[in-house]
């Protein structure tokens, strides 16, 4: 890598697609529409004996299923309010997640970066050289990286290390401005 390029830095972020968005508000909204219905229907179809009974664990069971339904929802949201990202300074990938930088990757451990997409699982697959050359350095304390590491290896067969949410365009962007192999 050239002097000039070792002095730019880039920041890409996850961006989250819409159909993906639209996907996870359908799949959830069935199971949060049964839970709305378990307790309407428990609330007025129940006799006043029964419901002295079984309203509260109903009432219960649907406010959990509504939850559950609306939770992948508002994951995404949240991510698009604070998304994470991907810095590079010239020597370092650095990751942040929830405003919180994870691990720095050096640049010279990576042997490939690559944008991959299965199903509406979408990101950047980092591939590391074997033997690495110098270690991920973790950054948080009660960050589980070796957890981390077996997830992305399920999410992606071969792939190292998986950050999702990252889309073509930008891993495009990083890859074409000679930061990355």
């Amino acid at each position: 890598m050239d002097d000039q390029s070792s002095c730019e830095n880039i920041t890409i972020r996850t961006a989250i697609k819409p159909e993906l968005k639209s996907a996870a508000l359908k799949r959830g909204g069935w199971i949060a529409a049964a839970g709305a219905v378990m307790i309407v229907l428990g609330g007025t179809m129940l006799p006043l004996a029964y419901l002295k009974i079984w309203g509260l664990p109903l009432f219960l069971a649907g406010l959990v299923l509504i939850a559950i339904g609306w939770l992948p929802y508002r994951q995404l949201q949240r991510l698009e309010l604070k998304p994470h990202s991907l810095d590079y300074d010239g020597e370092y990938f650095l990751f942040v997640k929830d405003g919180k930088p994870l691990f720095k990757i050096p640049e010279s451990s990576i042997a490939k970066l690559e944008y991959v997409e299965k199903e509406h699982l979408y990101g950047l697959a980092i591939w590391l050289k074997k033997p690495v050359e110098e270690k991920v350095r973790v950054l948080q304390a009660r960050f589980n990286f070796e957890a981390f590491v077996s997830d992305s290896a399920s999410r992606f067969q071969g792939c190292d290390l998986f950050l999702p949410y990252f889309t073509e365009r930008s891993v495009k962007c990083l890859l074409e401005s000679g930061h990355a192999s």
